[in-house]
Order: structure tokens, then C-alpha cells, then sequence
């Protein structure tokens, strides 16, 4: 199983650059564009956006509905689940865009919310374990199994 080290979302040395197809002229250039999941507005999702405009990752909206849960000390979360992958556009260390490129697309797990809380970025491959067990142990918790 893949296991995330490290933030795959690198930070461009040159945000703005480059403009169609010179991408192919300098190493480390990409020209950006969006996963088919991106929640950015239609009208707003062009090819070639700054990550400065875009931001450094794609992003889906919340998949299914968002799942109250209790912290052991009875705090109250919100348990939520969206799709995210890099967002590359502009010159990169070539490190650092072999790594983002090698992560591809990732489940996030999000407690408490976006700005404050846990996120947690798990494989897809992870995310069909950790779901598997989630029906066993919600199958055992309810005497089914």
C-alpha cells in the first residue's frame, strides 16, 4: 500500500509562468489544468490559471453528507470526505513536481472543518481499507457480525 510522507502540493518558483506552450521549453514548467472533480465554478475553471488564482490543489465538493460524530471528551465534529490532487502551474523545483506528480488524486478526511480542524489525505487504495473496516466494526458494534 502507498502511504503519503509529505505535502504533495508544492509551491512554484514561478507562479505565473508559463503561457501555453512554452511549458515544454524549461525544465520543471507545467501548464496547469484542473481534475475533472475541481469544484471551481465553470465560468472560472480555465486551462492555465495561476496557482496564485487557483490555489495549490483541486478540490471536489463534500462527498455525501457531512457526519456528526463525539470526541471522547463529547465535543461534537463534523466528519466530511472530498477528493483533492495537486493543482501545478508555473515552474517547480523538479523534485518537488516529480513528487506531486507521483501522488495523483487523494481521499481527504476532514474533522472540524477546513480552516481549524484535521484533515487527513489518504490513497485511494487506503480509503477502501479504512472504509471496509468502518462496515465491519459498524456491522460488530451492532451485533450483525
Amino acid at each position: 500500500m502507498s502511504v503519503i510522507t509529505r505535502s504533495p502540493f508544492p509551491t512554484p518558483i514561478d507562479p505565473e509562468y508559463p503561457i501555453g506552450s512554452e511549458a515544454h521549453s524549461v525544465p520543471g514548467a507545467v501548464y496547469g489544468y484542473h481534475r475533472p472533480f475541481c469544484c471551481i465554478a465553470d465560468r472560472e475553471r480555465q486551462p492555465g490559471q495561476s496557482v496564485v488564482h487557483h490555489g495549490p490543489r483541486c478540490e471536489s465538493l463534500t462527498i455525501g453528507a457531512p457526519t456528526r460524530g463525539l470526541r471522547v471528551d463529547g465535543t461534537a465534529e463534523e466528519l466530511a470526505v472530498d477528493l483533492v490532487a495537486p493543482y501545478l502551474h508555473g515552474v517547480y523545483d523538479p523534485d518537488a513536481l516529480r513528487e506531486a506528480r507521483s501522488f495523483g488524486d487523494a481521499v481527504r478526511l476532514t474533522a472540524g472543518g477546513d480552516d481549524d480542524g484535521l484533515s487527513i489525505l489518504v490513497t485511494p487504495s487506503a480509503a477502501r481499507s479504512l472504509a471496509a473496516a468502518l462496515i465491519h466494526a459498524a456491522d460488530r458494534a451492532e451485533m450483525l457480525a
